[in-house]
């Protein structure tokens, strides 16, 4: 089932994203994948494993599931990256797409990285070439960029040179000398003190400090807590009138590491593709009610994929008690839990994302299992 999962998921990755100069070479390593400095993958690298670990060289993009993700060898085109550590201290060509609890570069960068972590950094031996574009809660650039920095996050360090202009979206942003900015650094904070330039740091062109006006936190409005009442008694009320008629949509696959990381693919893949798809379906009026079909059942899917998730978060912390497991209980618990982590501050976006991308991939498995299940009961009756 993976196979070919594994398989859709990658083809519509570049179809999306990559170039198809190359062919795909899909790996698994248990607990451990190696390409090892004295080997060259002249294809695509699709790698899932515990532990990732690329000290050859990849000729071809590096598409790379995994809990740790550990560059230190040379990758000629793009690096997708889905693990909650990854490390790039090599070289790569292309860009770094980096998925994780931590995206750390220490090497050299040919184009632009992407950041989504809770932890971002280009460290002092960095450099990047192209753009940084970070999503985070800290976020801290010691190395070289060669063009562009724009930050969104809590915290932002700045101690490297960026040739560019700075554009920051946090609510703390320092730049600590020798740090460098070549063009203008725009800050938005919350308040000025917020902003500090250090002695002995530079900025070539304009400072702009940007105070956000003050607002009330949504946390003391009565108005937050009554949206997140209706988008819990909305989505409870749904999950059990779809888990009752598919139990099967309950129950998803996220016992292992593995089983998350390939969910996250999927439904990153899933998310991204299908209005694309929908798209080029709905060019010819012939398509156009199948387009509309395709984006109809996609947003039923962003929106239930929260829910799937929760049914699968509430079964593991429930598992272990002695009487019998409640779906009603199941699911407010896991819903309940999944509100409070979609809104926290500073995090709660990036989060809300995650769990969404994840719990996508979730529902597209299980209802594979689920149709593939179903022809065999039929074929046994």
């Amino acid at each position: 089932m993976w196979d070919f999962l594994s398989a859709t998921a990658v083809l519509a990755l570049f179809g999306v994203f990559a170039s198809p100069a190359h062919a795909l070479d899909v790996r698994r390593g248990d607990p451990q994948l190696t390409v090892r400095a004295s080997e060259t993958v002249d294809d695509t690298l699709v790698a899932f494993g515990e532990t990732v670990n690329v000290e050859g060289v990849v000729n071809g993009d590096l598409v790379v599931f995994a809990r740790s993700v550990n560059i230190r060898g040379s990758v000629k085109g793009n690096v997708f990256g889905f693990a909650q550590h990854i490390d790039v201290s090599g070289a790569v060509e292309g860009d770094i797409v980096g998925f994780a609890q931590t995206v750390q570069s220490h090497g050299r960068v040919g184009q632009n990285v992407f950041g989504f972590a809770q932890t971002a950094r280009v460290s002092d031996d960095a450099q990047v070439n192209g753009n940084v574009t970070l999503f985070c809660a800290d976020a801290a650039i010691d190395g070289a960029v060669g063009r562009d920095a724009t930050l969104f996050a809590s915290r932002v360090d700045i101690r490297g040179d960026v040739s560019r202009n700075v554009v920051s979206y946090s609510d703390r942003i320092t730049l600590i000398a020798p740090g460098r900015v070549g063009g203008d650094l725009t800050a938005h904070v919350s308040s000025a003190d917020r902003a500090r330039i250090a002695e002995g740091a530079t900025v070539g062109g304009k400072t702009d400090i940007r105070v956000r006006p003050l607002q009330p936190s949504r946390y003391v409005t009565l108005s937050f807590y009554i949206w997140q009442l209706i988008w819990l008694v909305g989505a409870f009320i749904v999950g059990l009138v779809l888990f009752s008629v598919f139990p099967a949509l309950g129950r998803p696959d996220l016992e292992s590491t593995t089983a998350v990381l390939k969910a996250g693919g999927i439904g990153l893949l899933a998310t991204l593709a299908t209005p694309i798809v929908a798209i080029i379906v709905g060019i010819t009026l012939i398509g156009l009610p199948a387009a509309l079909l395709t984006l109809g059942l996609w947003l039923a899917g962003l929106y239930l994929a929260k829910i799937v998730l929760a049914s699968f978060i509430g079964r593991a912390l429930l598992k272990h008690r002695a009487q019998p497991v409640n779906l009603a209980l199941v699911l407010l618990v896991g819903l309940a839990l999944i509100a409070v982590a979609t809104n926290l501050p500073y995090i709660g976006g990036v989060v809300n994302v995650l769990l969404t991308i994840i719990g996508l991939g979730a529902l597209v498995v299980a209802l594979y299992q689920m149709l593939r299940a179903r022809p065999a009961a039929i074929a046994s009756s």
